[in-house]
Parts: C-alpha cells; structure tokens; sequence
C-alpha cells in the first residue's frame, strides 16, 4: 500500500443518483479533503490508483456484489473558507479540496435495494467528537430501494457545502436545505457519519457490504449533539437550517441526512459527512478614506465652486465590511449628509472649510472611523468673445473673460477643436479646414481650480477659386453631359446651384443634364454656404451640341458598268454633316463633299463614306459598286497552212482571258477534228498529223465567263492550201 494513500485526509463526502430512465442511474459523488495534510491525490487523478464503487443487491451477510466498476476522474475545485460575520478573518492554513465524480449505471429493476458505496481511510487525527479518529475511515453510499426504482425516483441534492470554518464563540447559521427535482417531501436530521476503512485497508476492495457502521462519538457528543455549543448547534427538521453558538476550537465530524418521502412512504435517505473547523477568527477593520489625486490640495480635499465633491471608500478588508456611512457637516446652511454608498459625492451651499467623516461598520462591535477637511473655494466663471468673418480665410480673434483678479490666475490655456492650442487671455488663429468648430479656454486659478468655456462657431468661407469640370464638351442629340464641381474645400452643407444654358438648371455637386436642342451654351456655378457667403463661375459657349449626322450618297450610272466606261459620280446626300471622307480601300481617298472616280479595273468595289460635324457626331455609310468585263473574241475566216511562215495556223484572239476554255473544230461531216483547252495553242489544219482538205470548217468556243456563267461562240474558218 503506497504511503501517500495515507497522508491526506479525507474531510467529508456525499453520494446521490438522478434517475435517466430505461434502468439508467446517472451517480454523483463528492469527496472532500484537506488540502495542508500532504500531497496524495484523489482517486482517478494523475499519479493516483484508480476510482471505483462496489454495487450490492440487497443488504446483510446475502447481500450480492454486482460488479466494481471505475468511475473514471474526478473534477477538483478549491473550497475557500468564508466566514459571515463581517468582523472577522478565519485564520490562512484552513483549506478543503472538492473532487467531484459523475458515472453512470445501469441496474435491472429488483424487490432488493441496490447499494452502491465508495469506502476510504483516513479521517483527520485531531478530530475532537470521534473516538480514534486517525484510524476511521469513512463510507459514502447511496440505496436506491424497490419503490425508488419503480417510481424511476431521483434523490435529493444539497444545495450548498457547509461553511469549512467557523469562528468559535460567533452565531454559526447554515442553510442546509436540499432540493428534489420530483418535488418530495424533505425531511433533514444529524446522523451518525459511516465508518469504512482503516490504517490497515485504506481502500477496501470491495467495499464491504452493507448495512454500514457510524463512527463511536467521543463523550459527551452524539448523534443529535455533534458539536456543542452554547446554545448546541441543531438542524431544523423542516428547513435544514443548522443553527448554534460554537464555544470551543476544534475539528467535527459532522452528519447530515435528508429522507425523502413520497404520499408518505420513504423513497431515500441521503446522506452527508463533513468536517466543522471551529477556528479563532481574526477581528481587522480599518476605516480608510481615498481623496482622488486630482482634488488633493495641502491634505485636504478641494472642492471648485459647485463642483461635485467624490470620496471613495477604501475601507479594510472589503469581505468583513458590512456596511458604511458617511457624514458632513455643513453647518446650519442646510441639515447634515448622510450616504451610506461606498462612494460619497456632494455639492456645497457656499465656499468654506468642512469636515466629512466615514465609519466602517456603524452599530457593530467591529467598527472604525476616519476623518477628512474638505476644502470649498468660490465657483470660476467666465465667458469667450470671438471676433472675424466666417466668410473669409482670415485669423479668427479670441478673448477670455473670467471672475477671477488676473494676479489669481496661474494659466488660460486654448483648445481650438483643431488639434491646436493657445495661451492667454486675448488669442490669434486661423483655421485650416472648414465646417462647425468648439474652440474652449480653461481657466486655472491658484487653488487649482480650472474652468472650462465651450463655445460652438460656424466657418463656411467659400473656395479661393469656383471650378468645375465635365465629361463632354461637345456631342450629337439628345447630348448627356455630366458635370463635376471640383471648388474645394466644400462641406454638404453648401449649396451647388446650376444653370445649363439652355433654359435647363440643377443642384448638387455632381449634376448631369441631357442637351436635346442644337447650339452654343454658356453654363455657370453659383456657391452659397451655409452662412450665405456666395461665389459664381460662367463659362461662355461651353458646350456645343449638334443634330445627329445621316451618313448617304447616291452614285450615276444607275446600271451595269463596265470597263469600257468605268467613270462614276458619287452625290453626296448626307444630313448635318460638315466633313466627309470619301474612301475606296486600297484605291482612293477624298474630303470633298461629292466625288467622280474612274475604276481602274473590272470588281465589286466598296464605297465608304464617312460623316462628322464640329461636335464630334459621327455616321458612315457603305455602298457596293461593280465594275463589269467586256468579252471581244476576233476569229480569222481563213488560213494556208503551207508552212511559209505567214497564216499558216488557226487560233481566236480575245480581249481578256478566259477561264475553263475548249476550243473545237467539226469538219463538214461533223466529225471532230481539233480540239485544245489553251488560248495560246494554233490549229495547223491537220487532224492527228495528217493535213486535211481545203475548204469550209466549224469552230466552237466555250469558256465560263465573270458572273460564273458559260458562254458559247462559233464560226467558219476555210483551209486554204
């Protein structure tokens, strides 16, 4: 058995079930040791043996283990003591360490009670109502009875843990009521602490079975007298209120048990064991006043005029104070103050030299008090003139005025609400930026006592140049224009007034107007602030608006044209054009209003026309133009083919060329006897090398011509020999 098992003591525990249903069981149970004993931890906690309960069905010598299971790691608060009554101070080394464990069981419904118990040594050996403390252990058990589990019962759950110390010879008063989710009757009683373990089976295993043993009180204690007192500390059955006056230091084991019952038949007991720490308790109070740094003035506290006078309360330790008051006494002006907040804030009838005081716990037997001057000097006025045109850009002129000889005075010091300052009475400044200032001064005086003037003022000066701009100064109708004043600096609380020239006006800093006549307009800018300083602007002729141009022509001949004559005349007929560009690509270019053009060769041929007047208005118009071949064809009607060189072969001459070409030529019988698909190739008047007769033959020709189409010609040619 590890020692450390045995070097912290357990002080208390408590074990409780809620019911989850379907014979689920969720079980809670708190452990509580002391905290200064040694250094063993909870167990389940890291470095520690594991946590575990053992379940019985039934009780007595048959009674059944149904298993140990590991309840898993507790969670561990720090229990501090509090002490009630305000005038005292338990004593450092009193601490109680809280490991709480949660699992969950599950238990077949039985006529049997199930127990479930969790059994530990060693209690503290100096507890003063047990016999042989040191080497009793304790049990913290829950029984779940056959009506509990038929009714699906959860049982009752204190509340709060007991005060940890408490201080002998005060009124010791606990509520140690409990509440029952299922809302039964609740009846509370001391009980006789179990006894479980010992120096020789710190952690039995398995819990032994129950019923279980209470500790054997110490003489003259009992069950129903576990701690004395003068009167004796008793539980009240109905309200769980422990009540008593402890009378001697000591440590206590103390039992609580709550029985819970049900259209009166007892569902479950729960049980509680604790340890009272009944502690000599330290009486400390110290009535303390704190004067704010600011209002501290030759140790005492200074009081401006009419200003409101704070004190704080700094009274000590905050925990034992149960109440303050403080008192002034201002003479036969007006009745006395009297605050009870822990703050103290006061104005005075008239200057003059006061005395305030502060108790700390008035009426109880631990109480202290303390004292302060207070200092009330007469109240600084004053007043602010401001001279200068808010209009303008000039420096503004500032005065102060105060009530005070200016021999009383240590400063005036200037807040110009622009991040700038200045000093004395009479001041110069000129803003930087416009719109709605607080320029303030602060007087401060000998005694330290400051004023401060706030007064508010317009400055709405106008920009040193009107201007503004826009995105088109020219264009076709209906003609957008958007305007953009660019005066600064401006605020939204100048007005923007716009005329347009047309007759059209706007607002605002950013207007647009549509143009939807022809012309030469004039706009202006009219400023007004919101003083009514006003400035104005007019550009002459600004903007220019024309009618859309109509981009057309029209062109002679009307007809087919063709090389032979390939001259045209091209009519311009556009509206509200003022400059025109005439273009053939590739061929001609020309910015006359009309042109004439002769082609130079056969071909569709685009005619672009483009428009513009001084505004900018823009139109262009195509139109196609085809220029047509002429197909000549000369044939000779005879030729000697007698090979002296002159007419000795047939060929036809053409004015172009021709495209997919076959030359034939029938004899008079029909028969073919030449035939060639090359323009340039001549009929020798032999048919497969052999010269032919003189006399009449035909020719055909047949080639496809511009517009895809075929054209056939023919004729006669004699052969001449």
């Amino acid at each position: 058995m590890p020692a450390s098992l045995q070097a912290t003591h357990i002080v208390g525990g408590e074990m409780t079930y809620t019911c989850l249903g379907n014979n689920q069981y969720e079980i809670t149970m708190r452990v509580y040791r002391d905290c200064y004993s040694g250094q063993a931890g909870f167990d389940g906690s890291p470095g520690s043996q594991s946590a575990r309960v053992t379940i019985f069905l039934g009780s007595g010598p048959s009674a059944q283990q149904m298993g140990t299971p590991n309840i898993g790691s507790p969670i561990i608060t720090k229990i501090n003591p509090v002490v009630t009554n305000p005038c005292l101070t338990a004593p450092p080394n009193v601490c109680v360490e809280e490991g709480l464990y949660t699992f969950t069981v599950n238990l077949i419904p039985s006529n049997k009670s199930y127990f479930i118990a969790y059994q530990r040594c060693c209690r503290n050996g100096t507890i003063s109502n047990i016999v042989q403390p040191g080497d009793v252990g304790a049990t913290y058990a829950v029984e779940i009875t056959p009506l509990a589990q038929q009714e699906c019962n959860s049982s009752p759950t204190f509340q709060d843990f007991p005060p940890i110390a408490i201080c002998v010879n005060d009124t010791l008063r606990f509520d140690h009521s409990a509440i029952d989710q299922d809302g039964d009757s609740l009846v509370y009683s001391f009980c006789t602490p179990l006894y479980g373990g010992s120096k020789n089976d710190v952690a039995p295993n398995p819990e032994s079975k129950p019923p279980y043993d209470g500790v054997t009180f110490q003489f003259p204690y009992s069950q129903n007298n576990q701690v004395g007192g003068n009167p004796q500390v008793t539980i009240d059955p109905l309200t769980g209120q422990i009540f008593g006056f402890p009378t001697t230091q000591g440590q206590y084991v103390v039992g609580v048990c709550v029985a819970e019952y049900r259209n009166g038949q007892l569902l479950s007991v729960t049980q509680r064991d604790f340890q009272f720490n009944i502690v000599a308790c330290v009486q400390a109070i110290n009535a303390e006043i704190e004067i704010p740094i600011d209002i501290l003035y030759g140790g005492k506290a200074l009081v401006c005029g009419k200003s409101i006078l704070t004190l704080i309360n700094k009274s000590t330790p905050l925990n034992k104070i149960a109440d303050i008051s403080w008192l002034v006494d201002t003479g036969s002006l007006i009745p006395a103050v009297i605050q009870t907040a822990d703050t103290l804030q006061m104005t005075f009838p008239q200057p003059g030299l006061y005395t305030g005081k502060l108790v700390a716990n008035p009426g109880l037997s631990c109480t202290d008090t303390t004292t302060v001057e207070i200092l009330v000097t007469p109240e600084l006025e004053g007043s602010m003139s401001i001279t200068g045109d808010s209009c303008l850009w000039d420096p503004f002129t500032f005065a102060a005025t105060v009530n005070r000889d200016p021999s009383a005075l240590t400063s005036v010091l200037w807040k110009y609400s622009d991040g700038k300052t200045g000093v004395g009475a009479t001041t110069q400044h000129a803003f930087s930026s416009l719109g709605v200032y607080a320029p303030s001064f602060t007087a401060k005086d000998t005694f330290g006592c400051e004023r401060t003037i706030t007064q508010l003022m317009d400055w709405f000066p106008l920009p040193d140049l009107i201007s503004f701009v826009h995105d088109s100064g020219k264009g076709c109708l209906p003609l957008p224009v958007q305007f953009a004043n660019t005066s600064a600096p401006l605020l939204p609380d100048y007005l923007l007034e716009w005329t347009f020239g047309d007759g059209g006006t706007g607002t605002g800093s950013i207007p647009s107007h549509t143009y939807t006549t022809a012309g030469s307009f004039d706009v202006g800018l009219t400023i007004t602030s919101p003083l009514n300083c006003q400035a104005s602007i007019d550009l002459k002729d600004l903007i220019l608006a024309r009618f859309p141009v109509k981009a057309d022509f029209s062109f002679t001949p009307t007809g087919r044209v063709n090389e032979d004559n390939p001259l045209m005349f091209f009519q311009n007929e556009s509206e509200h054009g003022e400059f025109y560009t005439w273009t053939i690509p590739d061929v001609y270019t020309a910015n006359t209003p009309s042109i004439s053009f002769s082609f130079p060769d056969i071909g569709i041929y685009p005619i672009i026309l483009e428009v513009t007047n001084l505004a900018g208005c823009y139109d262009s118009i195509v139109r196609y133009v085809e220029i047509e071949p002429v197909y000549r064809i000369y044939a000779p009607t005879a030729f000697s083919p007698n090979f002296d060189g002159f007419n000795d072969g047939f060929r036809l001459l053409t004015s172009r060329g021709l495209e997919n070409m076959v030359l034939q030529v029938y004899d008079r019988w029909g028969n073919l006897v030449f035939e060639t698909d090359d323009d340039e190739v001549e009929w020798d008047g032999s048919r497969n090398g052999k010269p032919l007769d003189p006399g009449a033959y035909v020719w055909s020709l047949s080639f496809v011509d511009y517009w895809g189409e075929t054209q056939i010609h023919s004729g006669e040619v004699q052969i001449i020999r």
